[in-house]
């Protein structure tokens, strides 16, 4: 019960924190851009690495 009580008070300070800090909502869409790129660069890079006789079947 008190590792319950522990992560729903970490939950409630984080929200309570991006609730009211003005910037969060950029920064999170910001975090949101930078994921996207990292997917894409390792998508094209397990591509690149590829053996290409494995990736015509």
């Amino acid at each position: 019960m008190q590792k319950e009580s522990a992560v729903k008070d970490s939950f409630d300070l984080f929200s309570g924190l991006f609730i009211h800090n003005r910037f969060a909502r950029q920064q999170m869409k910001n975090l949101e851009v930078a994921l996207e790129k990292t997917k894409e660069k390792l998508q094209e890079r397990s591509k690149e690495l590829q053996d290409p006789i494995i990736s015509k079947f």
